[in-house]
């Protein structure tokens, strides 16, 4: 039985793993995003409040899997 060396393999892993690096650069602005919110309840200037919090989260959320849609988390 033929068993593949481990070089045949080496172009799909670096396919996928600069897929899933793409995919996580894509998706940074919208951790930075959820980030600042969370400084900004932190520091005062915006209210501390979950149902607020959870609701920017949820329509970050939309916005990412519009705008990125496959590449979206």
């Amino acid at each position: 039985m033929y068993a593949p060396s481990p070089m045949h393999n080496a172009p799909l892993r670096s396919t996928l793993q600069f897929l899933q690096l793409a995919k996580h650069l894509f998706a940074l602005p919208f951790d930075m995003a959820r980030e600042h919110y969370a400084k900004a309840a932190r520091v005062g200037l915006i209210e501390k409040s979950l149902i607020r919090s959870a609701r920017f989260d949820q329509w970050l959320s939309h916005m990412e899997t519009l705008l990125l849609g496959p590449w979206a988390r």
